[in-house]
């Protein structure tokens, strides 16, 4: 496999400059490109930490794109997977670090990112809620919190390792956006007619993305489903009593 131009590493809201450059580096060991960084910091990765702690993967740095929050880090992607080693609630299906196949191959046609939380908390139960799947590093249960470049590192090595026999599929899945605008519109037609409880919708919603996000959509299939929704809405408005 020729790199990884269509793999992503996204980090949120990380807390140390010399942390985004440190991960930089990583990135230039497997031959990834792509750096995406959530944060208010503007100047975060321009600071002279961030670039000492790069060594030769000031160029990757240099072209790191940087976001305000984490919906528009991701808007593009065709698929998302949350780095976590904490337990959440209707986590989103975890994938085995160690078979990541089905994943790699869908690198051929698909933006895939990697979503690395903050040092001090990682992911957010909502933040986590983005990700089509997560993934998580086995470590000591005595202390499982690894380095955020260390976290880096270790799926990185998985993706590089297991690249070797990569088989590119077809199938171009529908973008993160599709995907927000259509659980947007699931949930407001589902509080109209009643599915959904109105003081707490969140609780069955975490379960239907799950459910649609192991399905990985393309396109066609969210304009269906959308289309489904509208019908749905008139059909419940048409018959109002």
């Amino acid at each position: 496999m020729e790199g990884f131009k269509n793999l992503y590493v996204i980090l949120l809201l990380p807390k140390k400059a010399g942390n985004v450059g440190s991960v930089a580096r990583v990135l230039k060991n497997f031959q990834v490109e792509n750096l995406r960084v959530v944060t208010k910091k503007k100047k975060l990765t321009e600071t002279f930490e961030a670039k000492k702690m790069a060594v030769h993967a000031e160029e990757i740095l240099k072209k790191a794109e940087v976001f305000s929050d984490t919906e528009s880090a991701i808007a593009d992607l065709n698929l998302v997977i949350g780095a976590t080693g904490k337990k959440h609630k209707e986590i989103p299906e975890r994938l085995n670090i160690r078979d990541l196949k089905k994943v790699i191959d869908l690198l051929g046609k698909n933006k895939i990112g990697i979503l690395f939380g903050p040092e001090d908390r990682g992911l957010s139960n909502e933040e986590i809620g983005l990700c089509n799947f997560s993934l998580t590093i086995p470590a000591s249960k005595n202390y499982s919190s690894l380095n955020l470049s260390h976290s880096v590192a270790v799926v990185l090595y998985e993706f590089f390792q297991q690249s070797q026999n990569f088989e590119p599929s077809k199938r171009l899945l529908a973008s993160k956006e599709s995907m927000e605008r259509m659980y947007e519109r699931m949930k407001d037609v589902y509080l109209e007619i009643g599915f959904l409880d109105k003081i707490n919708p969140n609780r069955i919603i975490t379960v239907i993305r799950n459910i649609y996000d192991r399905a990985l959509l393309n396109e066609r299939e969210v304009r269906i489903l959308m289309g489904i929704l509208k019908q749905t809405l008139w059909y419940k408005n048409r018959f109002k009593p």
